[in-house]
């Protein structure tokens, strides 16, 4: 049984968390001017007044008009295919790709099936294309409600009802070539999927055998195969046939005001040799009887292949409302798979979370007391002794600072576009909305991503605030974009796939980058360049302490290792049904379920690393800045990991759609990576901070 894979996109998303009680993230602190800060001014403003701490008129101007791009873009993805709810009196069925597991997926107009003589292409967003889909139109159009009994479709008919887009039907000759295509298409399990008013048309073979007639004519109530159907079958080594009929079933509903809707679409293709058997259809039904097939081979060269199609309708009592229902319905081990997913997430959340409140209380409340207490030389063991050195500058402090901001940038994001699946702004109908939205809020998120690292990079002790700013909004932006337009060339020129994303589509996306998130990333690190640097509870010394010998437990390779183990653990099983919505052509819609996940993630990666920076700082090891985020961030590494045995049950046969796979897989676990590992810093760094404010310090 072969899957066609639809997209719903994965996500994760967070929860926010409330700053600490002493992160002072005031607008209103006033402090001496410095040069750097002058220079700022004049870097931000012609004239030499600027207001530092309130918005200007134009800064609120720009913000504006980013807000109204943001809607404009959203209600566009949003809407773009509710031009279907008209009262039809007149079906357009549209196509939308080829598709296969195997490969990649190409235009329906790729291989030799008559056309429309001027084909026309639907408005599409960012998503549906990266998913591949190319909605134009095709030659099955017809009245509603109109039967129709194996209508051949033939060179030159001519459309004059006046409600088609084109005026005549080209059917091309079969050629070696195109014939050889074919038979790649058909070897390579390719399927047709088309959509009727935006329902995708499913394929209703029941249980039989690709090529034969369904069991018995009864309508499938689950397609959580997703839709299409197969092109062509593989008889035998070497031998192939062409589902040159397909047999169009609707169910339509009527409501009371009399309009009519289609609630149910699907096909069941067949293979008909026409030559032999001119009366194929069966005189009381609409399917065809089982006769010779249509099989590839190069007799057909010099020919036109003959196309043909049936159309029969019926009356449903499904709900508008409710057609999506019967894509939706998930088998009961896939809910039971769900279910246990949730229950497994949460486990490890209260396992971690009773860790870290025993630390937190006990321990901690005996070592505070232990460390305060009023004799003179106490015996200090523990992770006071590094009270002189916690809060000592890392490494490549802006490095550090660029990677915090860009996975708050990546966090908010996340959290804001799968609140917004949750509440069900985003339709199962429109699939490529959800990735639109979340290119248009990344850019969006630039203000988060400017302030958190600059916020970080002052209080690390930085002056040189421009370059930090600079690299936060270029630096990871540009190299996915650099890695993702290197394969879009070469799906756009090597394979001539409708996996690539148009110029126009990059042109946009650039001026997004360019536009809108570069100028919100400086304005999050002027406002916080421009309050009070964080200031540690204790100072540090001079010298730096010598760290004494570790165990291998304490390892920094051993702790970032096990660091990704349990939060990876708690999301894997959603992670598994998102990765089969975009490989896989299967639908996913729980995305309230995803948004909880979501949640778990960020609390279990913000727990374990807080639980593993205070091992660390026991055994009196200082260097806890970039092992936090290093060992949150392991949990992408797992998830790279897990994406090479995925990739291994795709049965992959092209080397591109394997780099295609590779490269996607690539750029989402370092954007994991980036997210996770920004959470699990700022976690440590405020349980840092608030165990050592808690102390008495000489």
């Amino acid at each position: 049984h072969h899957h066609h894979l639809h997209h719903h996109t994965l996500t994760h998303s967070l929860a926010p968390k409330s700053p600490p009680a002493d992160f002072s993230f005031s607008l209103h602190q006033k402090k001496e001017p410095h040069t750097s800060q002058i220079q700022m001014t004049r870097f931000f403003s012609h004239s030499s007044t600027t207001l530092p701490l309130r918005m200007q008129p134009a800064a609120q101007k720009s913000l504006l008009m980013l807000l109204s791009l943001f809607l404009c873009l959203f209600l566009s993805t949003s809407l773009s295919s509710a031009a279907a709810t008209t009262n039809p009196s007149f079906i357009r069925i549209k196509s939308r790709k080829l598709s296969s597991q195997h490969d990649l997926s190409y235009s329906f107009y790729s291989v030799p099936v008559c056309r429309p003589d001027q084909i026309s292409q639907s408005f599409e967003n960012l998503g549906d294309y990266l998913f591949g889909d190319r909605i134009e139109n095709t030659v099955y159009n017809f009245q509603y409600n109109q039967n129709i009994k194996c209508q051949h479709i033939n060179n030159g008919d001519k459309r004059d009802n006046g409600r088609s887009a084109y005026d005549s039907v080209v059917c091309p000759v079969l050629t070696e070539a195109s014939l050889n295509n074919l038979i790649r298409k058909v070897q390579e399990n390719y399927h047709v999927e088309m959509l009727v008013e935006g329902l995708p048309v499913a394929n209703h073979q029941y249980g039989a055998l690709c090529g034969q007639l369904p069991n018995r004519e009864v309508l499938q109530d689950i397609y959580n195969e997703a839709e299409g159907f197969p092109l062509g079958c593989t008889v035998s080594e070497g031998k192939w046939i062409l589902n040159n009929h397909w047999t169009f079933k609707f169910k339509f509903h009527e409501n009371e005001s009399g309009q009519r809707r289609v609630v149910a679409a699907y096909a069941i293709p067949s293979s008909i040799d026409w030559n032999k058997h001119p009366d194929a259809c069966a005189p009381d039904s609409a399917l065809p009887s089982e006769v010779n097939k249509l099989f590839l081979d190069t007799a057909l060269i010099g020919n036109q292949i003959p196309w043909s199609f049936s159309i029969s309708w019926e009356k449903s009592e499904i709900k508008y409302a409710s057609r999506w229902d019967a894509y939706l319905n998930m088998s009961s081990a896939d809910k039971s798979v769900q279910w246990f997913s949730i229950v497994n997430s949460i486990m490890i959340v209260i396992f971690l979370t009773v860790m870290v409140a025993i630390i937190m209380m006990r321990i901690l409340n005996r070592d505070i007391a232990y460390y305060n207490r009023d004799e003179e030389e106490p015996d200090e063991t523990g992770w006071k002794l590094v009270h002189a050195d916690v809060f000592r500058t890392p490494i490549a402090p802006g490095l550090l600072s660029v990677f915090v901001g860009s996975g708050a940038q990546v966090l908010a994001m996340c959290v804001i576009s799968l609140a917004f699946s949750a509440i069900g702004f985003v339709s199962v109908a429109h699939r490529g909305t959800l990735i639109q939205i979340m290119a248009v809020l990344f850019a969006l998120m630039g203000t988060p991503a400017g302030y958190v690292s600059i916020k970080f990079y002052k209080m690390m002790g930085g002056e040189r605030w421009k370059g930090v700013t600079l690299l936060t909004a270029f630096l990871f932006p540009g190299v996915i974009f650099v890695i993702f337009s290197f394969i879009n060339f070469l799906l756009l020129v090597g394979a001539h796939s409708s996996n690539a994303v148009p110029i126009t589509q990059i042109l946009m996306v650039m001026g997004l980058w360019f536009f809108v998130s570069v100028p919100l990333v400086f304005l999050g690190a002027f406002i916080a360049w421009k309050q009070e640097a964080l200031k540690h509870p204790v100072g540090v010394a001079r010298l730096p302490r010598l760290i004494p010998p570790q165990t291998i437990w304490n390892k920094p390779i051993v702790t970032i290792f096990l660091g990704g183990i349990l939060p990876f653990g708690a999301v894997f099983i959603q992670v598994y049904f998102i990765m089969s919505s975009i490989w896989l052509h299967k639908y996913y819609f729980v995305f309230g379920l995803a948004f909880i996940v979501f949640l778990i993630l960020i609390v279990t990666c913000a727990e374990i690393t807080i639980v593993l920076t205070y091992f660390q700082l026991c055994n009196e090891n200082y260097h806890w800045w970039w092992r936090s985020f290093f060992t949150a961030g392991s949990t992408a590494l797992y998830l790279l990991l897990y994406s090479v045995f995925y990739f291994f049950k795709l049965h992959v046969d092209s080397v591109l759609l394997a780099m295609v796979f590779f490269e996607y897989m690539g750029m989402i676990s370092f954007l994991f990576f980036l997210l996770t590992g920004s959470v699990g810093f700022i976690s440590t760094l405020w349980f840092v901070r608030k165990i050592f404010k808690s102390i008495k310090v000489d």
